[in-house]
């Protein structure tokens, strides 16, 4: 068993450098390349898996074949797997090592949220050592002393601050959503798609694609296809991102019946007498989801935690509830895709963007929302957003917390709020549409 696990942290050591189980998506182009020109790969761990097969033949690695389909079987987790039949109850909880399916709990999410927490300088230093340390399996499956419920809410509420605010920032997914346009007005030319279904190709899929694409582009100025994808790259050396326009939080009551918005839904509610006539190229919307991990129900009810008389019981009813905390948020962010050579143009099309966003977004949910509004980049307009996000943001943010908690914590940002247009959170937009 210790050589097994040797291989595996080896392999994993090798899919997080190719780009594979890593959760810094928008920094890495073969992440982008293979979701944006081969979708019909449903996750990342599916290449995760081809991965192993070939590592394990191309470097000799003294394996059975066996082994590898266990190594395979606890990196996906798919219950879809032609594997899982071979799988005894007993020997269910190597399944929940890497990536588990039953309760999220795994040493996957720790690791990624371990190093960005560090890496992204959030001031947060995640660790679940104690977490490990106090475990064990019971009955098949892995089960944590109930000493260690406040890290398990931390494991999920760390997840979620992360995807909240890196994973998911406006800025991150702006840069991702240009990555995934250049890479598929490539694609035609380079076969990056192609080499999405070919572990030895996919391993060179690195940041040195994006100096070819603007190469190869040089060379051919009469591809189309080529200067397209070179433009948008080029607009990301000069950091003329695409640009967030505005965003809303989906109330509660619509969760359960939400669906996706598209960029033809959006526009649908264009306004005729703005003077400007938006493409549906023109915009990208961002159906934006966080949750706890299990949908928009407490965590703990799937994990099973172990006290002092042995007996093996949910987390959510040994006291680890978290109240009455909305588990799961989606809001729905509008971008302007199109690149505008001045300011007045630039304006004129955020506007009628907005306009047609907000029209779109009360006519579903009504007119009781909370929408944050692009304010441009001047420093007080800066301000003017920051004063948006901690109105709307910040006391919720803290209440949430305190919820999951079970308590004041220290953890939330300042508890000042900000009335912003008669009515705390309203969002103020630039023009006139509140």
């Amino acid at each position: 068993m210790h050589d097994m696990v040797y291989h595996l942290v080896f392999q994993r050591g090798c899919m997080v450098s190719c780009s594979c189980i890593t959760a810094w998506q928008v920094l890495l182009p073969a992440e982008v390349a293979l979701f944006s020109c081969a979708p019909m790969l449903r996750r990342h761990e599916d290449m995760s898996v081809r991965l192993v097969e070939y590592l394990v033949e191309e470097y000799n690695i003294d394996l059975e074949r066996s082994e590898v389909m266990t190594l395979q079987d606890m990196i996906s987790n798919d219950h879809e797997s032609k594997h899982r039949m071979f799988w005894s109850t007993e020997d269910q909880w190597k399944l929940q090592i890497v990536a588990n399916s039953l309760n999220s709990v795994d040493v996957d999410k720790m690791d990624y949220l371990m190093r960005d927490g560090h890496m992204a300088s959030r001031g947060r230093h995640y660790d679940f050592s104690g977490l490990i340390a106090h475990s064990k399996v019971n009955g098949g499956n892995i089960c944590f002393s109930e000493s260690q419920i406040p890290s398990i809410r931390e494991l999920f509420q760390g997840r979620f601050t992360m995807h909240d605010e890196v994973y998911q920032h406006r800025k991150a997914k702006a840069v991702e959503y240009m990555l995934m346009d250049a890479l598929t007005e490539a694609d035609s030319e380079l076969g990056i798609s192609q080499k999405a279904f070919d572990p030895e190709a996919f391993m060179q899929l690195d940041d040195s694609l994006i100096n070819e694409i603007k190469r190869r582009a040089a060379a051919d100025p009469s591809n189309a296809r080529l200067a397209a994808a070179a433009a948008i790259l080029h607009r990301l050396d000069r950091r003329d991102l695409y640009v967030w326009v505005g965003e809303v939080t989906v109330p509660r009551q619509a969760l359960a019946t939400y669906q996706d918005w598209s960029a033809a839904d959006i526009m649908a509610y264009q306004q005729h007498n703005t003077g400007i006539m938006l493409q549906q190229a023109d915009i990208m919307v961002h159906n934006m989801c966080i949750s706890h991990c299990n949908g928009d129900s407490d965590p703990l009810e799937r994990v099973l935690v172990y006290g002092g008389d042995g007996m093996t019981v949910r987390a959510a009813a040994a006291g680890g509830a978290g109240g009455s905390l909305g588990y799961l948020t989606r809001r729905v962010r509008l971008y302007l895709r199109r690149h505008c050579h001045d300011e007045g143009s630039k304006q004129a099309y955020i506007a009628a963007a907005a306009g047609a966003f907000k029209q779109a977004m009360q006519q579903r949910y009504g007119h009781d929302l909370d929408f944050l509004w692009y304010t441009g980049g001047h420093r007080s307009k800066q301000a003017a957003w920051l004063e948006q996000y901690q109105s709307r943001l910040l006391p919720r943010q803290q209440q949430q917390q305190q919820q999951f908690y079970g308590g004041s914590s220290s953890r939330g940002s300042s508890s000042s709020s900000v009335m912003i247009n008669g009515r705390e959170g309203s969002g103020v937009s630039p023009w006139g549409l509140n």
